[in-house]
């Protein structure tokens, strides 16, 4: 648990959610604050590092764009990996749009190879891609080195905090309406 922080809550995440929800309704919204504003809520419910990664245009490489926790610069440094040649096991659940929540203190150590994991060295981990039009276009991460109980209570408010953030994506991906000049 993140020191001096209180015990993770669903309830104030859920809220925050609620709070976003809220926000992706009003037009003048701003992306890139709407997501850091996310992250911070992520991490203020009892995660140490929040990342949201977005592929290049190529799909071949994923990137942190934003970051919440310390030293966000390296976190996001340290946050980027290839998708190119052969997968291993967290590129491929990547891939195939599987979300991942893996707590390495209760013994499970199937992604300890990956590139994120030996950057990391999380205790316990979430990676849940974020889907664009059918394809990974990105993935919010979220880890703390010390694992304890309550966090795996998390996973469905981190799912909804996933969807918020393509459901955002979407929204300002779409053209402005135009307006018919008057005859």
């Amino acid at each position: 648990m993140v020191p001096g922080a209180e015990e993770p809550s669903p309830n104030t995440l859920d809220d925050a959610i609620q709070c976003a929800i809220r926000a992706l309704d009003q037009d003048d919204f701003e992306l890139t604050p709407f997501i850091a504003a996310l992250l911070e809520d992520v991490r203020a419910a009892g995660f140490e590092r929040v990342v949201f990664g977005f592929m290049n245009e190529n799909f071949t490489c994923m990137r942190g764009r934003l970051a919440s926790g310390d030293a966000v610069d390296e976190i996001l440094h340290r946050f980027q990996f290839s998708l190119d040649g052969v997968p291993g096991p967290l590129i491929r659940a990547l891939l195939r749009k599987e979300d991942i929540f893996i707590d390495r203190a209760r013994g499970d150590h199937r992604y300890d190879s990956s590139a994120l994991v030996t950057a990391f060295d999380p205790g316990l981990f979430a990676l849940f891609p974020i889907v664009i039009e059918s394809k990974t276009a990105g993935c919010l991460y979220a880890d703390i080195r010390q694992a304890h109980p309550g966090l795996d209570q998390l996973r469905p408010a981190l799912a909804r905090v996933r969807d918020i953030i393509a459901s955002a994506i979407r929204k300002k991906a779409q053209p402005e309406p135009v307006c018919a000049a008057e005859p």
